[in-house]
């Protein structure tokens, strides 16, 4: 379990004080956006069965310093972080985490450091590669633009030549399939082809896209429940879509 202050230990006989955060909802948020209030109702409901206490919801935005004073008012022994994006930017999505860091908040959820590197589809690839993970080629888009543009040097640099076939376009920062049609699996014979496509498309993608060779075949999720710390053991739990 976690410990809080005074010693208590998140279990049975266990009552802390618990504010909730996610992101500012404004005129025009997308479904998934909205999904946090009913995800904050959820959690709300069953804070009192398990003897907690609900110190009310606040809503994140850019303005950290009101969040800050706003979550301090609560005086929370507890965050319970819903917080996915940032008026909208997934790609912010670590400034929950690195907030309550710095008031010194015990919270919920990963911290700062990994929900940073986990948001960007391109740093999540490099750290796997570098773990020994076998991955789908990919490429940026300053990449491509040098290959388009046959710059010098980019061996240098650690840029292959570009290899033609199909790919399929991604968001770098937003969640699941923002964004993802049938026009982003596009058939690429250059780097100049390719990069055509991660412009027109980036727009409606959080405004950052990558390509990534296309994989065909099945779709697996799969996520992870840990336990026992660093080392300790886990379930790995696939599911098809």
């Amino acid at each position: 379990g976690v410990e809080w202050g005074g010693g208590c230990r998140a279990g049975p006989g266990c009552s802390v004080r618990v504010v909730i955060v996610h992101d500012v909802l404004g005129e025009g948020a997308r479904a998934d956006q909205l999904d946090a209030v009913t995800q904050a109702r959820a959690v709300q409901a069953a804070l009192g069965p398990l003897g907690h206490t609900f110190a009310g919801t606040v809503e994140l935005s850019l303005d950290l310093a009101r969040a800050r004073r706003e979550i301090a008012a609560r005086r929370p022994e507890v965050v319970f972080n819903l917080v996915e994006s940032v008026e909208g930017h997934g790609r912010l999505a670590h400034l929950g985490p690195a907030l309550f860091e710095a008031m010194g908040v015990p919270f919920t959820g990963s911290g700062s450091g990994p929900i940073l590197v986990s948001t960007s589809k391109r740093m999540t690839k490099a750290a796997l590669a570098g773990a020994g993970v076998h991955l789908a080629r990919d490429y940026g888009r300053e990449e491509l633009a040098a290959l388009a543009d046959g710059a010098p040097g980019l061996a240098g640099l650690g840029v292959r030549e570009f290899e033609a076939g199909r790919y399929i376009v991604k968001s770098v920062w937003e969640e699941a399939s923002v964004g993802i049609d049938d026009d982003c699996v596009v058939e690429a014979r250059s780097a100049g082809e390719l990069l055509e496509a991660v412009d027109r498309l980036a727009g409606r993608m959080g405004g950052e896209a990558f390509a990534e060779r296309f994989v065909e075949g099945r779709e697996f999720n799969m996520s992870a429940l840990c336990s026992g710390g660093v080392g300790g053991g886990g379930r790995v739990n696939p599911r098809s879509t």
